[in-house]
């Protein structure tokens, strides 16, 4: 298998930033964790550190170049190149043991950014739905996927026949870590999908999107089913995108 070599950010807790090199996040921010990573991140009054960035580069050569630059970097570029970045994140299939930490991850996206589009009771309703238990369900049949940066899941997706069709697929439960926002992990994820056989197989894919990330998914194309009146009764917006042009 071919390594991957990583350029890191960690975030420690006296605020401060830390950029690093390594070809196994997951094993390094824990040697962070412990006091056993660099020199930097020993002292106790550092930790805990987040790994708040990621990016994946073919050589050591070009990760490390990487690590240079950002060390160079005054406190304020280095905070205004980890707002513009785009975050790299590994995505992988979705394990029983990520069912919690999802179920918590949808509830803070229908409480903390939904819940501006619809009413908090709406919201709250669907945060108790949707358990770990039933995320744990709904994987035994979908293809679902989670994004992860070191030990933080930080976004899910799935995607399964459309009522069993063979020729039509849907896109259900597309969430990122709202703290992860705008830092193109749902791009990675729409990736991720777009290379499913359950998408590529499609005549037809569909999303029951909120009216909250109804922008994000017309960027890939799809569009309402019914653009006169878009919503449904559960306040969905049915978008679809035509992977073959519709029978005349």
């Amino acid at each position: 298998m071919e390594t991957k070599h990583y350029f890191y950010v960690l975030h420690c807790n006296d605020g401060s930033f830390y950029g690093g090199y390594t070809t196994d996040p997951k094993r390094r921010l824990e040697e962070h964790n412990i006091g056993k990573g660099a020199k930097y991140t020993r002292p106790a009054f550092r930790r805990p550190i987040r790994m708040i960035h990621l990016e994946a580069f073919a050589t050591r050569q070009e990760a490390t170049k990487a690590e240079y630059q950002f060390k160079k970097l005054p406190r304020k570029n280095k905070e205004r190149y980890l707002e513009t970045v785009k975050t790299a994140c590994t995505i992988r299939a979705f394990e029983e043991s990520d069912g919690k930490p999802l179920a918590d991850l949808l509830k803070r996206n229908f409480l903390e950014v939904n819940s501006l589009d619809y009413s908090m009771e709406e919201m709250t309703a669907l945060a108790t739905q949707y358990s770990s238990e039933k995320l744990i369900e709904q994987a035994s049949w979908a293809h679902t996927y989670t994004a992860e940066i070191g030990d933080t899941v930080v976004g899910t997706a799935s995607i399964c026949p459309y009522y069993g069709s063979s020729t039509e697929s849907i896109i259900l439960c597309f969430f990122v870590l709202p703290d992860y926002h705008g830092k193109g992990i749902g791009y990675q994820l729409m990736k991720q999908l777009e290379a499913d056989p359950f998408y590529n197989r499609a005549d037809r894919i569909e999303i029951p999107s909120s009216r909250t990330a109804e922008a994000f998914y017309r960027r890939f194309g799809f569009t309402p089913i019914d653009s006169m009146n878009p919503e449904d009764e559960q306040g969905y917006i049915r978008l679809q995108k035509q992977m073959t042009p519709p029978p005349e």
